[in-house]
């Protein structure tokens, strides 16, 4: 919000799964305060938008906001179904290319569809507990799969802006066990896993990504701790490619462009 020009920079910002309204309240008001958009709002306004699957969350999003004077709207949303939030943000007069999206901690909670392509190129990984909401396991390797298609699809939904997400990330086990005065991944993992949500190491999340054609802005890449790296926050942007791994079928491909 800082970039020029001003009327190249997002007309709104969107909170998928806002809770209470807290996060897009600090995102205003710093936006209003500590930008040089800030000086220009009645020329340039801005909007922060709350989208959740819970009406009671809308409701006091809305209350939160409403209390500030913060420009704001709310909708009902479902992160499994970006695109038809995004159908809903086009019709309030909001084009793809003119919302940046947010959210935090939420991608590992979505619930789990289960992905239309083979899990073939993530077959190497192998560690990892997920069930669905019936007790029946989820191969790691199709999780990671899912995890693509997800974000494959938001890939599709979020527009030239694209989206800042803070997310926690699956720890192996051994490191969970040295680092319990750091963090809470031991007990936290665990429950994450018994509770049907989905966190993913953070390596592999982000090769997910990729595999989606999301890449994320280096110069906005954070992670924390800074020796363990359970937490990550990021801004991704998604790009005309993808990056997989190399399968059997591209050995000649490979051949070729080593001659």
């Amino acid at each position: 919000f800082d970039d020029l020009p001003l009327e190249d920079q997002p007309m709104a910002v969107a909170d998928m799964g806002c809770g209470d309204g807290r996060l897009l309240l600090t995102l205003y008001e710093y936006v209003r305060d500590h930008t040089k958009r800030g000086k220009h709002l009645e020329e340039y306004p801005f909007t922060v938008i709350g989208i959740d699957f819970s009406h009671e969350s809308l409701e006091v999003t809305k209350e939160t906001l409403g209390a500030k004077g913060v420009p704001f709207e709310v909708q009902w949303g479902d992160i499994g179904d970006p695109d038809a939030a995004v159908v809903e943000l086009e019709k309030r007069g909001y084009p793809r290319d003119g919302v940046m999206h947010v959210r935090t901690f939420i991608d590992h909670d979505r619930p789990y569809i289960a992905p239309k392509r083979p899990a073939d190129d993530y077959a190497m990984y192998t560690h990892g507990v997920y069930n669905k909401n019936d007790g029946m396991g989820i191969e790691p390797a199709t999780m990671l799969q899912s995890l693509v298609e997800h974000l494959e699809r938001w890939s599709t939904a979020c527009g030239a802006h694209g989206m800042i997400i803070l997310e926690a990330g699956q720890l192996p086990a051994r490191l969970a066990g040295q680092h319990m005065e750091q963090c809470v991944s031991l007990a936290f993992d665990n429950c994450q896993s018994l509770s049907h949500q989905y966190l993913v190491p953070l390596p592999q999340w982000l090769l997910c990504a990729a595999g989606a054609g999301m890449f994320p802005d280096v110069t906005s890449l954070r992670a924390f701790p800074d020796n363990i790296s359970r937490i990550m926050l990021s801004h991704f942007k998604p790009r005309g490619y993808k990056v997989r791994h190399a399968r059997p079928s591209d050995l000649q491909r490979c051949l070729e462009l080593e001659a």
